[in-house]
């Protein structure tokens, strides 16, 4: 005689209880994952938008510190034509304003000489670009303006002379360019998409990185002017402050026995 197996198993009242209770159980892992997911996308977002910024910025700063750096043997005689900031001189910043900034450099020390003009549109989302042209005994043409930066929000630029003083009648005119010392630059960049959960900006988290740069070689700017009476050249070179002297006039004369005398007859 086979004897009754004494498993009663479960009832329908009990899988039906273990079943909601796994559903909870799951239901609260799946709410978990989404969460970190979200969150690990959103981290992801700010840490692209802060390198991309600090990247644009770290560039602008490290070529505009080398502004008026002209290689030797690759002098401009004039500035790149057909732009907007063209006015047929060579000047060692051909254009300020407070969304761009052009200048003139050896920046990638190859012994030729560079414009380099850094530009924002002005419409929040819009990359900061980039557009360089090489000096050969002419300008080259360009290979147009590259995206240095994308997501950009704000772009200042603030210009000071040697006396600390705010250069704010921006664009700035010849005058105040070549008065120029230092520039303060402000980038602004955002993520690349809205955060729905982010209430300002239109959900778009922003970074803001500041830079300082003096320009060392703005301070050795030094027009020169030259104009000749009675057999005489003289050559007066305007120069920055130094100890109470702001020019020097080199004065040249060819005497009777034709050596060249050369003569520092003024120091203002």
């Amino acid at each position: 005689m086979i004897p009754k197996s004494s498993d009663n198993g479960f009832t329908l009242v009990e899988i039906l209880i273990a079943l909601g209770a796994s559903l909870v159980v799951l239901g609260a892992l799946v709410s978990t994952f989404v969460i970190q997911n979200k969150t690990y996308t959103q981290q992801g977002r700010v840490i692209e938008m802060q390198e991309n910024t600090r990247a644009g910025i770290e560039m602008m700063t490290r070529e505009l510190i080398m502004a008026g750096y002209i290689a030797p043997a690759s002098v401009p005689t004039t500035d790149v034509s057909g732009e907007t900031f063209t006015d047929n001189g060579a000047d060692y910043i051909e254009e300020a304003d407070i969304e761009k900034i052009t200048f003139e450099a050896d920046v990638d020390n190859d012994g030729k000489t560079e414009t380099v003009r850094y530009t924002w549109s002005g419409i929040p989302g819009d990359p900061l670009k980039r557009e360089v042209w090489e000096w050969n005994g002419a300008w080259g043409g360009s290979a147009g303006a590259q995206p240095l930066a994308e997501n950009i929000q704000g772009l200042v630029f603030t210009y000071y002379d040697q006396n600390g003083t705010e250069l704010s009648s921006t664009p700035l005119n010849s005058t105040d360019r070549a008065n120029l010392r230092r520039i303060t630059i402000r980038l602004t960049g955002r993520t690349r998409q809205p955060d729905p959960h982010y209430p300002a900006n239109g959900g778009y988290r922003t970074r803001t990185l500041s830079s300082d740069v003096s320009p060392r070689n703005l301070a050795l700017y030094a027009p020169i002017v030259t104009s000749a009476t009675g057999g005489m050249t003289s050559i007066s070179i305007v120069l920055p402050s130094f100890m109470g002297i702001t020019g020097i006039t080199l004065r040249v004369c060819k005497p009777s026995d034709g050596n060249a005398v050369f003569r520092i007859t003024h120091l203002s």
